[in-house]
C-alpha cells in the first residue's frame, strides 16, 4: 500500500515517523502532463466535494482535469490502513439520517459496511468524568442523562427544544426570529441558562459543544449548534448517532476511492496530485488554472473545492469577492485535534471519558478492536487548551494517559492546523460569520463555481454529507451550463441549413418572416440584433413583412387541423441527388440542433423549427416534422433538405400576441420542470413542451391547465401560488365535467382541448401529490375513448393516445384490484411510451430495456399479490431480483425516474428492513430531483400499508389508504 506524506506514527519501541499508508494514495500520482487542451471542467481539490464534482462530470461525458496539492484524496476526510486497521485521520461517522452520504452508499452498494463504533459488552464498560471537581465513574446510562439535560437546556431558546426557532434545518432561516441568535457565542448561552445547570451539566455542556465547534468557548457560534441539533431531529441521541456512532468497515478512503475509480473508468477524467494551485484567471474567454510547479491549464468552467481557511491562498483574477476575502481571512474556529491511541487492553473496549477544561484533550471513546486484539480509542481537542500533537510526543501520551491508566502500543494523527491545505478541521463558523458571509461564499464568480461543505446548503453543512451534497450541486450547474453551450455551438451548422434553404428554394419572399420570442420579451438570441429588444411595430425590423401585415392574417392553425406543406415530394426510401447534401465529416446533426431559443410556443404543432438572422437583419424560418426527426439517411452523413420550407401564404400565422409576463413564466416553468419528468427521456421530442404548450397558446382551457400545474409546482417556493392553483383547478374540472357529462346539452366528448387538459391536470396530480386521481381518471377514459373512436392519427392524438395509455397502466392498480389486474395482465399493450423513447434514442436501448423489465417484474409483484396472497417470506426473491435488477441503474441517470411507480409497487410489497430501505431510498432519490409530491405521499401511504401487512393485501386497501397518482 502506498504511504502519504502526511499523517504522523509513535510507537514505543520507536520514533515518531512522518507519514502512513492510505489506500487514497494514488499511484501513479499523474495522467496528464503539459497540454494545451481545454477542458470541459477543472475541479481543485479531491476532497468529497471535488471528488462528487469529478464523478459526475465525467459520467455526463464531460471531459475533466482533477488537481489535487495533495498525494491522496479524501481532503479533510481520509483513513490510513495499519496493520489492517482503518485508523481515521479526519471525518469518521456517518449516518442514514445525511441523505447524499446514504444515497452514495448505496450507489456503492456499501450499506452493510456501516459498523458500530461503541460496544458495551466488556469489562471497563463505564464513562469516567474528570472535572475541576475530581474524577469518578458512571455508567452510560448516566452519562447519556447527564449530557441530555445538560444539551436540552443548552438549546432550549424557545421552550421547545429549539424545534419552534428552528423548524427546518435545511431552511435555518424559516424563522426569522432565529437570527436574534446569530452573534451569539457559546459563552453567551451558557451565561444566559447559567443559574439552571449545575456544575456537571455545564461541564457536560461545555464538553460536548466545543467537540462539535473545535475552538473556544467565546469564538464558537451558537447558531451552529442550533442546526446540528434540528439536523438530529432535536434529540441528543439521535444528534449522538449521526455525529460520532456509525462508522465504514472500510475507512472513509475506501469510500472516496469508490468516486474516483467511477471518474476513472469513465475515460473522460484527467488528474494531477502534487499538484498544488497558485492561480485561477477567470478574465479570458477559458478558465486559465497555474499550478505552483508552473504548468497551466484551461477549461470551460472551473469548480474550486479550496476550504475556507485556506481560499485566500489562491490568487484569483477577478479577485475573490468581499465577503470570500473577509471570511477566508477571519477563517472558521475548527481546531481540532484528533488523536488515536492503540492500547493493549481488549476490555477497555466498553469505555469512554470526559477531561474537562484542565487537560488538552477532552473527549475519549472505544472507537473499535484492531486485529491484534487491542483497543481502539480516539481523542478529541479543540482550540482551547489548544496542542500540537506533534511537537511533543511525550504531553500528547500525558494528555492521553489524563483519562485513564493506559499501556498505548501505538498513537496516529494528522495535525489539521498545520495542514497546508486546511488549517483547520470542519467548519465552524464564529459569531455573526454565517449570517455575514454565506451567501457570499457561495457565490459564482463568472466561470468560477465555488463547492465546499464549508459554505453548503443544507442542515449537514460541514459534514462529509454537505460535501457531496455541494460538489453534486456544482456538478449539476456545470453540466446544464455546458451542454446548453453545446447546443449553441450548433449555430455553425444551422446557418449552413438556411443557406441550403436558400439554395433550394430561392429568395421567395416567404422565407422572410418575423416571429416575437414569447420567453424573452422580443429580446434577440443571436444575429446583428442580439441583446436588443424588437419592438412588435418596429417596421424597420420586419423588412419584408410590412407589406404581408396590410391584410389580416389567418390565425395560428396546429397540427390537428393542418394540411402540412411540408410533405417531402420524393420518396424515403433512397436519397435523391438534387436535394440530400451532404454535411461536413467533422458537423454531428441532432434534431435538438435545429430548435431555437424557445420552440415550444414559436412553430405550429407538430413542428420544429429555428429562426435564423442573417447578416441584413432578416430572419428565415426553418420548420421540421416532427415524424422526420429520425431518417436513416442522418446517419450516413446527409441532411434531408425536402421538408425545410416556407410555409405557404396561407398558413403563415398571425403574429403571436406576446403572452403576460406570468404565463410566460408558467409556460417556462412548465416546460424546464414539469415537461421532462413526464417522459422517460427528455431532449429531441417532448410532446409536453413541442405539442400541448403551442395548443396552450391558443387554447384557453389547456392554458389555465398548464399554468395551474405550473403554479403548484411554484408554490413550494411562492405559497401565494397556492390558493390561485387551487381555485383553478376546481373551475377546470367544473369546465370538464360539463364538457364531458353525456347529459349535458353542451356535451362534448369529441374534445381535444379537454382530453389534453385532463392529461395536464393528472400530471398536475403527481405534482402536489392530491387526491383528485378518481374524478380525473374517469374523466380521461370518458374523453379518451370519445376521441380514439374514429381513428384520428394527428401528432397531438398519438402523443395523447400514447400519455393516455401510460396512465392507464400505473392509475388502474392504485384505484382497485379488479381494473388493475386486468391492466396488469396485458402490460405491454401499455408500453409505448417507454418503447417510443428508443426511437429518439437509439444509443440508450439497452438501458430503455432494463427499465421496461423493471416495470414488468413490478407488474409481476402486483399480480402475484392480488391473485395468489402468498406470505410475504415467498416474494422475498422476486423482490431481491428486482432490487439486483435496479443496482444496475444508477440513481440520476436519464430515465432513472421512470421507475417510480415500480419502487413504490416493489416497496409496498417489502417485508424485510433491506428490501423497505432499498426501495424507498430509490424513491427519495428521485424526489430529490423532481420535487414531484406525490412520492412523499407515497412514502406516507407505505408506513400505513406495512402496519396492515400479513392482515390485508395491500392491493385491496391501496385504493382507501392512497388515492394518489403515484407514476
Amino acid at each position: 500500500m502506498a504511504r502519504s506524506r502526511e499523517g504522523w506514527q509513535w510507537s514505543p519501541n520507536g520514533t515518531l515517523q512522518q507519514g502512513l499508508p492510505s489506500i487514497g494514495v494514488i499511484q501513479p500520482p499523474r495522467n496528464v502532463g503539459k497540454t494545451s487542451e481545454v477542458f470541459d471542467v477543472i475541479v481543485v481539490g479531491s476532497g468529497y466535494t471535488g471528488l462528487t464534482a469529478a464523478r459526475d462530470a465525467t459520467t455526463s461525458g464531460l471531459k475533466t482535469l482533477l488537481l489535487e496539492g495533495r498525494d491522496r484524496i479524501g481532503g479533510r476526510t481520509w483513513s490510513s490502513n495499519i496493520d489492517g486497521y482503518p485508523f481515521e485521520m479526519g471525518g469518521t461517522w456517518v449516518h442514514w439520517f445525511q441523505p447524499h452520504v446514504y444515497r452514495e452508499l448505496s450507489r456503492y452498494g456499501m450499506i452493510d459496511q456501516l459498523v458500530h463504533s461503541t460496544d458495551y459488552s466488556k469489562k471497563h464498560n463505564f464513562f469516567s468524568f474528570a472535572t475541576r471537581s475530581g474524577r469518578r465513574e458512571m455508567s452510560h446510562e448516566e452519562e447519556d442523562e447527564l449530557f441530555a439535560r445538560a444539551v436540552q437546556k443548552f438549546v432550549n431558546v424557545d421552550g421547545n427544544y429549539g424545534k419552534t426557532i428552528m423548524p427546518f434545518p435545511f431552511n435555518a432561516y424559516w424563522n426569522k426570529d432565529v437570527l436574534q441568535y446569530a452573534n451569539m457565542s457559546f459563552a453567551d448561552r451558557i451565561a444566559q441558562i447559567q443559574h439552571d445547570l449545575s456544575e456537571d451539566e455545564q461541564h457536560a455542556i461545555e464538553s460536548f459543544a466545543l467537540l462539535c465547534s473545535g475552538g473556544t468557548r467565546d469564538n464558537s457560534a451558537f447558531l451552529d449548534f442550533l442546526r446540528w441539533w434540528a439536523a438530529g431531529n432535536y434529540d441528543y441521541k439521535t444528534l449522538l448517532d449521526t455525529i460520532i456512532i456509525f462508522k465504514l468497515k472500510c475507512g472513509q478512503s475506501g469510500f472516496a476511492i469508490r468516486f474516483f475509480q467511477e471518474a476513472l473508468e469513465t475515460q473522460n477524467l484527467a488528474y494531477a496530485f502534487n499538484t498544488a494551485v497558485s492561480r485561477v484567471d477567470g478574465t479570458g474567454n477559458v478558465v486559465r488554472v497555474l499550478t505552483k510547479e508552473g504548468d497551466e491549464f484551461q477549461a470551460k468552467r472551473v469548480i474550486c473545492t479550496v476550504p475556507l481557511n485556506v481560499l485566500n491562498k489562491v490568487d484569483f483574477n477577478p479577485p475573490l469577492n468581499q465577503a470570500k476575502r473577509e471570511a477566508s481571512a477571519l477563517k472558521h474556529v475548527n481546531q481540532c485535534v484528533k488523536v488515536h491511541a492503540e492500547v493493549k487492553d481488549p476490555e477497555m473496549r466498553s469505555w469512554s471519558g470526559v477531561t474537562y477544561p484542565n487537560n488538552k484533550l477532552v473527549i475519549g471513546l472505544a472507537d473499535g478492536t484492531t486485529p491484534a486484539g487491542n483497543t481502539h480509542c480516539v481523542f478529541f481537542g479543540c482550540d482551547a487548551n489548544h496542542m500540537h500533537a506533534d511537537e511533543n510526543i511525550q504531553e500528547t501520551l500525558k494528555a492521553v494517559k489524563s483519562f485513564a491508566p493506559m499501556d498505548v502500543e501505538r498513537l496516529v494523527f494528522h495535525n489539521w492546523s498545520k495542514d497546508e491545505f486546511a488549517e483547520g478541521a470542519w467548519v465552524w463558523y464564529r459569531p455573526g460569520m454565517e449570517v455575514k458571509y454565506l451567501e457570499g461564499l457561495r457565490e459564482r464568480q463568472g466561470a468560477i463555481l465555488f463547492a465546499n461543505s464549508d459554505w453548503a446548503a443544507g442542515g449537514w453543512r460541514s459534514f462529509i454529507d454537505g460535501a457531496i451534497q455541494s460538489g453534486t450541486e456544482a456538478a449539476l450547474t456545470v453540466k446544464e451550463e455546458l451542454f446548453l453551450t453545446r447546443a449553441e455551438d450548433a449555430q455553425m451548422m444551422r446557418a449552413q441549413v438556411a443557406h441550403l434553404c436558400r439554395l433550394t428554394l430561392g429568395p421567395h419572399a416567404q422565407t422572410q418572416i418575423w416571429l416575437p420570442y414569447l420567453f424573452n420579451d422580443g429580446l434577440a438570441a443571436r444575429g446583428k440584433l442580439k441583446g436588443r429588444v424588437r419592438s412588435f411595430d418596429d417596421e424597420s425590423n420586419c423588412s419584408g413583412v410590412s407589406e404581408q401585415r396590410q391584410q389580416p392574417l389567418p390565425d395560428l392553425v396546429w397540427a390537428d387541423t393542418l394540411i402540412s406543406p411540408l410533405q417531402s415530394p420524393v420518396s424515403q426510401d433512397e436519397p435523391s441527388p438534387s436535394i440530400f447534401i451532404p454535411l461536413s465529416e467533422d458537423l454531428s446533426l441532432s434534431p435538438s440542433d435545429l430548435v431555437v431559443d424557445d420552440p415550444s410556443l414559436l412553430v405550429p404543432d407538430g413542428q420544429e423549427g429555428c429562426l435564423e438572422e442573417s447578416d441584413d437583419g432578416q430572419s428565415s424560418l426553418m420548420l421540421l416534422k416532427s415524424g422526420d426527426f429520425s431518417p436513416h439517411y442522418l446517419s450516413q452523413g446527409y441532411m434531408d433538405t425536402s421538408f425545410i420550407t416556407s410555409p405557404p401564404r396561407e398558413t403563415i400565422p398571425r403574429y403571436l400576441e406576446a403572452l403576460s409576463s406570468q404565463h410566460r413564466e408558467f409556460f417556462s416553468h412548465f416546460s424546464s420542470a414539469v415537461a421532462p419528468v413526464m417522459v422517460v427521456l427528455d431532449g429531441k421530442f417532448n410532446g409536453y413542451r413541442d405539442l400541448i404548450l403551442p395548443m396552450a397558446y391558443e387554447d384557453d382551457l389547456v392554458k389555465a391547465a398548464v399554468s395551474v400545474v405550473s403554479m403548484y409546482h411554484l408554490a413550494a417556493q411562492r405559497p401565494e401560488l397556492q390558493h390561485r392553483a387551487d381555485a383553478g383547478l376546481q373551475s377546470i374540472i367544473r369546465n370538464l365535467r360539463h364538457r364531458a357529462d353525456p347529459s349535458s346539452s353542451n356535451a362534448n366528448l369529441l374534445d381535444l382541448s379537454a382530453w389534453t387538459t385532463i392529461i395536464v391536470l393528472l400530471t398536475g396530480e403527481t405534482v402536489t401529490g392530491g387526491n383528485n386521481l378518481p374524478i380525473l381518471f374517469r374523466l380521461l377514459q370518458h374523453l379518451a375513448a370519445a376521441n380514439t373512436r374514429d381513428g384520428q392519427d394527428s401528432a397531438m392524438h398519438a402523443f395523447l393516445k400514447e400519455q393516455t395509455r401510460m396512465m392507464t397502466l400505473f392509475a388502474q392498480p392504485l384505484l382497485g384490484e379488479v381494473s388493475g389486474a386486468s391492466t396488469l395482465s396485458a402490460h405491454d399493450k401499455y408500453f409505448d411510451f417507454i418503447s417510443n423513447a428508443a426511437i429518439f434514442f437509439p444509443g440508450l436501448a439497452p438501458q430503455i430495456a432494463l427499465y421496461k423489465t423493471a416495470i414488468r417484474s413490478a407488474c409481476r409483484i402486483y399480480l402475484t399479490r392480488v391473485t395468489k396472497a402468498p406470505p410475504h417470506s415467498e416474494t422475498v426473491p422476486i423482490l431481491e431480483e428486482l432490487k439486483d435488477l435496479c443496482l444496475n441503474i444508477q440513481p440520476g441517470q436519464p430515465g432513472h425516474h421512470a421507475l417510480v411507480w415500480a419502487y413504490f409497487i416493489a416497496a409496498a410489497e417489502s417485508s424485510t428492513f433491506e428490501h423497505r430501505n432499498f426501495f424507498t431510498l430509490r424513491l427519495q432519490e428521485v424526489y430529490s430531483w423532481t420535487r414531484f409530491h406525490n412520492i412523499p405521499t407515497a412514502l406516507a401511504a407505505l408506513q400505513e400499508l406495512w402496519k396492515i401487512q400479513g392482515e390485508r393485501r395491500w392491493t385491496e386497501v391501496l385504493a382507501e389508504v392512497m388515492p394518489v397518482f403515484i407514476i
